[in-house]
């Protein structure tokens, strides 16, 4: 009997972990795109060469966070290693604001993308000092904020691993959070216009 209620307890505990998990996926390079599908290109050259990734292969992660009757939450984690190639020098009023919740894109956001090249909405966008899906409701990690900016202002050729989150859902409607991160094929950043950048953040050296 004390074995066959051993057996059960940790069949049970199985099947509440099995939903976490990992895998790692090669990233060559990354994708920087504007942020919005109207604007061009050419207005955002500086900001797209501010950093690359170092090639590796790197590792996606997800947590359940939340269970709800139609919806699973999860926190979805991607770690990279960025090189920087040219310096930003923030303002004081960007500094002032780094524990602001309303500044903590700094004109970056972070996708997935599949073998034909798409982002799927099972997996939001991951963000430089953004907790992403957390049990308590968090959002801001202020110390991964100042990592981040701390790494901009630097010199060309400095080399930084990074922990980005990111919000993930499997839902009843046919999100699955989990197949997007094991179907991912490389990454893709939206950014703001080189104009708004320096307007919100500060000056990026030629």
């Amino acid at each position: 009997m004390k074995k066959i209620l051993l057996f059960a307890i940790l069949a049970c505990l199985f099947v509440s972990c099995s939903s976490d998990g990992s895998c790692e996926i090669q990233i060559d390079e990354i994708s920087f795109v504007p942020d919005s599908e109207n604007d061009k290109t050419e207005d955002r050259q500086k900001v797209s060469s501010i950093f690359e990734v170092v090639p590796g292969k790197y590792e996606l992660a997800w947590t359940k966070v939340q269970d709800m009757p139609q919806t699973q939450i999860y926190n979805v984690s991607l770690k990279l290693k960025l090189r920087l190639k040219k310096t930003v020098k923030f303002s004081q009023k960007a500094l002032d604001d780094i524990g602001n919740k309303d500044s903590w894109s700094y004109g970056f956001e972070l996708g997935l993308l599949d073998a034909d090249g798409k982002q799927d909405r099972a997996v939001q966008g991951f963000y430089f000092g953004y907790k992403g899906a957390t049990s308590d409701g968090s959002m801001i990690d202020k110390d991964e904020k100042m990592d981040f900016v701390n790494f901009l202002q630097s010199k060309p050729g400095t080399e930084k691993e990074f922990e980005l989150n990111s919000y993930g859902m499997i839902s009843s409607t046919g999100d699955d959070c989990i197949e997007t991160c094991k179907n991912a094929k490389s990454v893709v950043c939206k950014v703001i216009t080189d104009e708004d950048f320096e307007r919100i953040y500060g000056t990026i050296v030629e």
